[in-house]
């Protein structure tokens, strides 16, 4: 076990959430030996440093997957020589063989597994059945994950994130991070107010928060969910919630925000010629980009702009399909350091043992523990609002 990999070439991100996750690390992981283990499946985005630094201190980190559609490459440098860093293809990561394979090699005496997307889901039984009672479990970071590992039946405990009210917290800003990335590429190709009706799929936590960001940006917002209880919200917050296909064919935009494949090559039937379309969604699951392109004729406009010709209409795609405000590394600043440390103490839990296999919510407990020293580290008393914390570590 060694002490962890240093982080002085990220300590202009924000030293401050550095010392944070340590304090919590050490109160809930506290020091372990060589025998516990963790495999990583993570964006490799600027601020992940942080929590694989500290995350190292206490446990060994066997791989790290990078998720592709998220990766910078700084953060792969930094990565590389630090831990055993595996760049699958999307294909490799929802097959699964990949992180079956090296999970199922670990020698350690426990082992967790850290997913942000539910890529471990479809292996899972198989992973449980070659490790038994050395695989302790999966601590799960996004609706989406849930989503995978809700459609099994887990034979080991699987913590999930999106369970937590800090969650939905993070979830509120990624609204406003999705239009910042959406207008930043509409811009950088010339369009500035040209759009008027956005419609959104799915109003789950981060479709809301696309909703509401939407509003206050200027559009006529339209807002699609299959869910009758979400559809009532919806009209309720003062928003139109029309039919689908209604919904789509008024769109100048359309904003992805459901967790699963929403949109469909037949969707285009019915849309206008000259409609923009842009996933807000935390995973690579909104459109099928990479077979719309063996499909239709697409091509390249801008670096991340997409023309394509679908059923005779020219359809645009931001980022390829891609979640777009990972275009600009979608940081959420210290909302996000919050749920890391849950994920922390989750580690914890699933360690210590006594969970049932099966789906759990984080920590009550922790979570309110975690957040009273969260407040206090960050949020300034006499303000109400964001201590201001030096970029350079003096």
């Amino acid at each position: 076990m060694t002490d962890g990999p240093s982080v002085d070439l990220f300590d202009w991100f924000n030293p401050s959430r550095i010392d944070f996750l340590a304090e919590i690390a050490s109160s809930y992981l506290q020091r372990r030996p060589n025998q516990m283990s963790a495999v990583v499946i993570t964006h490799l985005l600027p601020d992940r440093p942080a929590l694989l630094s500290v995350l190292a201190k206490h446990l060994d980190i066997e791989r790290v997957f990078a998720i592709p559609y998220s990766t910078d490459a700084r953060v792969v440098t930094w990565s590389a020589p630090r831990f055993k860093t595996i760049e699958p293809t999307l294909d490799e990561l929802l097959d699964g063989s990949v992180i079956e394979k090296h999970l199922a090699a670990s020698h350690a005496e426990k082992i967790v597994l850290f997913d942000i997307g539910g890529y471990g889901a479809s292996r899972l039984a198989s992973i449980a059945a070659k490790l038994g009672s050395r695989f302790c479990g999966v601590i799960e970071g996004t609706e989406s994950g849930l989503l995978r590992y809700e459609a099994i039946k887990p034979p080991v405990p699987v913590i999930c994130m999106s369970r937590s009210p800090t969650k939905a917290a993070e979830s509120a800003l990624v609204g406003p991070a999705c239009l910042f990335s959406v207008e930043r590429i509409l811009r950088g190709i010339g369009f500035a107010n040209e759009f008027k009706v956005a419609t959104v799929l799915g109003y789950g936590r981060i479709g809301r928060s696309v909703a509401q960001t939407a509003r206050l940006r200027g559009y006529d917002v339209l807002i699609y969910d299959t869910d009758p209880e979400r559809r009532l919200h919806i009209i309720a917050d003062g928003f139109r919630a029309p039919d689908r296909k209604v919904a789509l064919a008024q769109a100048d935009l359309v904003l992805a925000a459901t967790g699963q494949h929403s949109w469909h090559d037949d969707d285009a039937k019915f849309m206008r010629s000259g409609a923009f379309l842009a996933s807000c969604s935390s995973k690579d699951v909104e459109f099928n980009f990479s077979k719309l392109q063996q499909t239709w004729p697409v091509e390249q406009l801008a670096v991340s702009v997409h023309a394509a010709e679908v059923h005779s209409k020219t359809l645009y795609f931001l980022y390829e399909g891609r979640p777009v405000d990972f275009a600009d590394g979608a940081n959420l600043g210290p909302f996000l350091t919050l749920v890391q440390a849950e994920m922390l103490a989750a580690a914890s839990d699933l360690l210590k043992g006594g969970l049932p296999a099966g789906l759990h919510a984080p920590s009550a407990s922790s979570r309110l523990e975690i957040l009273d020293r969260w407040l206090t580290a960050h949020v300034d008393p006499a303000t109400g609002w964001h201590r201001y914390t030096p970029l350079i570590r003096r």
